[in-house]
């Protein structure tokens, strides 16, 4: 119910598998830090459904990837804020996305 109308980034090209019995297609982005957790959501005004691009990376159509392939991917927020796969910022066409916690692992 709290994530109900909220905007927030899925990764959806991941192999669907059960989880608690249900097929799940997609991974919702959360940030944890002091026993809070919040979304990671792109910046205001972003099209839902717009497809993340990282600074610096030409992208190509997204493959599937199955867990332990996603696993190795580094997603954190850096000490600006910024959201990041192995150091490269994610972007929207409004810009960087952003967390409100620092430092902090993606998951």
């Amino acid at each position: 119910e709290d994530l109900e109308g909220s905007i927030c980034l899925v990764v959806c090209n991941l192999k669907p598998e059960k989880l608690r019995k249900v097929k799940s297609s997609g991974m919702v982005l959360c940030t944890h830090k002091d026993g809070t957790t919040i979304l990671v959501q792109p910046p205001k005004g972003t099209p839902v459904g717009e497809r993340i691009t990282y600074e610096g990376i030409t992208m190509n159509e997204p493959k599937r990837m199955n867990k332990k392939q996603f696993g190795v991917i580094k997603l954190a927020v850096n000490e600006k804020g910024e959201a990041l796969a192995d150091k490269a910022k994610w972007m929207t066409s409004k810009g960087v996305v952003t967390n409100k916690f620092a430092n902090v692992p993606i998951s």
